[in-house]
């Protein structure tokens, strides 16, 4: 899956970070949706497979910032589910 610099979700244009630590991180948070600043972080430390997912799972948080993680896990699950069995993710991602 291409996780890209930029993605735009609905009127809204958010910045992609690749990072290992970025300001607020807790201990065991693997990625962050900061509607403040439009922006989504995501661990660059998590195997390829983990990266994606929490990509999609920032993705429906910021789609709907009312579901709640069960939700937004059954969601994220679903659609990497989808995009990999359908061949839709045989882009890969930044630096690979």
């Amino acid at each position: 899956m291409n996780i890209p610099n930029i993605i735009k979700i609905g009127a809204t244009t958010y910045e992609v970070e690749l990072l290992e630590h970025w300001p607020g991180k807790e201990e065991g948070d693997f990625a962050e949706y900061d509607p403040r600043n439009n922006k989504i972080f995501l661990d660059n430390s998590l195997p390829h497979n983990q990266l994606e997912l929490a990509f999609l799972h920032e993705i429906f948080h910021a789609i709907n910032s009312e579901l709640d993680e069960f939700q937004v896990d059954a969601l994220a699950f679903a659609m990497h589910g989808i995009l990999n069995e359908n061949n839709l993710c045989d882009i890969p991602h930044r630096g690979e």
